[in-house]
């Protein structure tokens, strides 16, 4: 069994519907804008990343992660930030602060949350265990401006969630 796994039970996506023509060609210059900044470490991610006439979607198309077997690993660096201290240490650095910054300005509501394509706040329904593990979690994060906030709650082996 690997140190940490995490299984991501409905996926890893963000998506952003435009509210009106002036917002998607506001949110088209930061696509661009983020795209072009971030083009190394976005050629590392499995997955997509598109713009249409509707929406922006950030679809990672990943379903665990194994530590230390997927190590290293660019999802690994995306996940480690913990601005909230809420989630086991992955052991890397998270990506830079304005990373997280930029993700949070192209996908985040005018409430300030960042929805994924099930219309719910963030990563949801991720499976957290492992050697390093007491137990397990069902853990969500969310995007913020500084990072990201996990929510983890912790059980004992015996129980279900």
């Amino acid at each position: 069994m690997a140190d940490v796994l995490l299984q991501f039970e409905d996926g890893l996506a963000l998506m952003y519907k435009f509210i009106d023509n002036v917002d998607k060609k506001r949110r088209r210059k930061l696509f661009k804008s983020f795209e072009n900044n971030w083009e190394n470490i976005l050629q590392q991610l499995s997955g997509t990343l598109e713009i249409n006439d509707i929406h922006i979607k950030w679809d990672l198309q990943k379903d665990e992660l194994l530590l230390p077997e997927n190590s290293p690993s660019v999802l690994e660096n995306l996940l480690a930030s913990d601005i909230n201290q809420g989630m086991i240490s992955l052991g890397v650095e998270p990506f830079p602060l304005k990373f997280y910054n930029d993700i949070y300005n192209l996908f985040a509501d005018n409430n300030g949350d960042c929805y994924n394509p099930h219309q719910f706040i963030g990563f949801r329904n991720i499976l957290v265990s492992g050697l390093r593990v007491e137990g397990y979690g069902n853990a969500c994060a969310e995007f913020k401006k500084k990072g990201i906030e996990w929510h983890v709650e912790w059980y004992e082996e015996d129980e279900e969630w």
